[in-house]
C-alpha cells in the first residue's frame, strides 16, 4: 500500500462531524445473509433489504419466521431461520415458511454451497476442560437430511465455499474442517484451534482467530497474516471492482479502540503488505480516516456485510457525495455487538460511518 493523499484536515472533519444516528435495527443484530437480490438480518425480528440503486430502507420481513429468530443462513435459493430457543430451523422459499429441521440445543447456523451447517451444544458448557467436547456440527442438505455429524468440534463460527469448490468450517475450540465432500469433512491441523469467523474471496478462504488471520486455497495448508490486534471475528472481503481489501473487526477496552482494520488483497485474493486503519493508506474502504476514527471505532463489530461492486443496480457508498474519487466504494453494513446495525454510505452529501436509519442520502 502507499500513503493516501485523500485526507481532509482534521479540524475541518471535526467541525463537520455528524452526531451519531440511532439505528433502525437495534441491539445485537445477526449476520446479514443474501438470497437472490435481497439481504436479510435478524435481532429476533427479521428484516429485509431489497438491493436496488435507489433503495436505502430496511423493512420488517413479511411473513416473519414462526416465533422469534436467533440466526439466519442462506444456501441456494432458500433462506433459513433458527428459532430463538434453538429447537427449529425454518425454510423460506420466497413466499412462505416451512418446517425444515428439528433438534435440541441448536446454537447457530451457516450456509455454504448447497449445505446448512448447524452448531449444536452437546454438553454443559464448562464441564470439560477441552471446550470442543461441548459442541458438534450437523451437516444438512437442502432437503433437511443429515449428511454428517461431526462430534467434539467446538462452537461453530463460520462456513464458506470458495470458487474452487472446497468447503471450510471454522470452530471456536476445534479449529477448521475442510474438504470437497460435505459429508466427509476432515480436521486440518494447519489452522488455529480458535476460529472466530470466516469469509471467502475467489478461491481463497480466510479464517480469523484472536490474534491473526490464516488463508488457504487448497483446504489443507494455511498461511498466516500476523497482527497484534484483538480480532472480534467480523471479517469480509471488499472490492470496488479495481481494488481489493480484507476487513477485520477489532475490539479493545479503550473508547476508540474498536472498529476494524484492513489489508490489501491481490486480484486473486492474496494479502499484500500490512494491516492499516481505514483511511490511512490507498486503497481504503473509507474516504476520510478521521471520520472513521470518530464514529465506528467506538463500536465493536460482530459481522460485516459488504455490498457487491457498485453498478447501475447496486448503490455505492459515494452516491450523492459531490467529492468522490472513482471507482466508487461499496456500501458496508456492520452488525455491532450492542449498538445495532451501522453502515458506511453517503448521508447529507457526505460518505460516512453512522447508524443505519433508513434515511441515507
Amino acid at each position: 500500500m502507499v500513503t493516501s493523499c485523500d485526507q481532509e484536515p482534521l479540524f475541518w472533519d471535526i467541525a463537520n462531524e455528524y452526531p451519531p444516528i440511532v439505528p433502525y435495527i437495534k441491539g445485537h443484530p445477526s449476520q446479514i445473509v443474501k438470497m437472490g437480490t435481497t439481504l436479510y438480518i435478524t435481532n429476533s425480528t427479521t428484516y429485509k433489504y431489497e438491493i436496488t440503486a435507489s433503495n436505502v430502507n430496511w423493512e420488517s420481513m413479511r411473513p416473519q419466521p414462526p416465533g422469534k429468530t436467533k440466526a439466519l443462513a442462506a444456501a441456494g435459493s432458500t433462506l433459513y431461520a433458527l428459532s430463538q430457543n434453538g429447537t427449529k430451523i425454518w425454510a423460506f422459499n420466497g413466499s412462505g415458511w416451512s418446517d425444515f429441521y428439528t433438534a435440541n440445543n441448536m446454537v447457530n447456523i451457516f450456509g455454504a454451497g448447497t449445505c446448512i451447517f448447524v452448531g449444536i451444544q452437546t454438553g454443559d458448557i464448562g464441564s470439560h476442560e477441552d471446550i470442543s467436547r461441548d459442541y458438534a456440527i450437523l451437516v444438512l442438505n437442502s432437503a433437511g437430511s443429515e449428511l454428517d455429524r461431526i462430534p467434539d468440534t467446538g462452537l461453530l463460527r463460520g462456513a464458506v465455499f470458495p470458487t474452487n469448490s472446497i468447503y471450510y468450517v471454522g470452530t471456536q475450540g476445534g479449529g477448521v474442517y475442510s474438504g470437497s465432500n460435505p459429508a466427509a469433512l476432515e480436521y486440518r491441523s494447519a489452522f488455529h484451534s480458535t476460529i472466530l469467523g470466516m469469509t471467502q474471496y475467489g478461491a481463497y478462504a480466510y479464517a480469523i482467530s484472536p490474534r491473526n488471520i490464516q488463508y488457504s486455497n487448497n483446504g489443507t495448508a494455511a498461511t498466516p497474516i500476523n497482527d497484534n490486534d484483538n480480532f472480534t471475528g467480523a471479517v469480509s472481503a471488499w472490492t470496488d471492482g479495481t481494488n481489493h481489501l480484507l476487513l477485520a473487526g477489532i475490539q479493545s477496552y479503550s473508547q476508540y479502540g474498536n472498529g476494524y482494520r484492513e489489508i490489501e488483497l491481490s486480484s486473486a485474493g492474496i494479502p499484500q503488505g500490512d494491516f492499516n486503519n481505514p483511511g490511512e493508506a490507498h486503497p481504503s474502504s473509507v474516504k476520510i480516516g478521521s471520520q472513521y476514527i470518530s464514529a465506528i471505532t467506538k463500536r465493536a463489530i460482530n459481522f460485516f456485510y459488504v455490498m457487491d461492486t457498485p453498478s447501475a443496480s447496486v448503490p455505492a457508498a459515494d452516491d450523492g457525495d459531490a467529492d468522490y474519487s472513482a471507482p466508487k466504494r461499496p456500501v458496508i453494513f456492520a452488525s455491532t455487538i450492542k449498538d445495532g446495525l451501522w453502515s458506511y454510505r453517503t448521508r447529507k452529501g457526505r460518505a460516512q460511518w453512522n447508524g443505519e436509519d433508513n434515511s441515507a442520502f
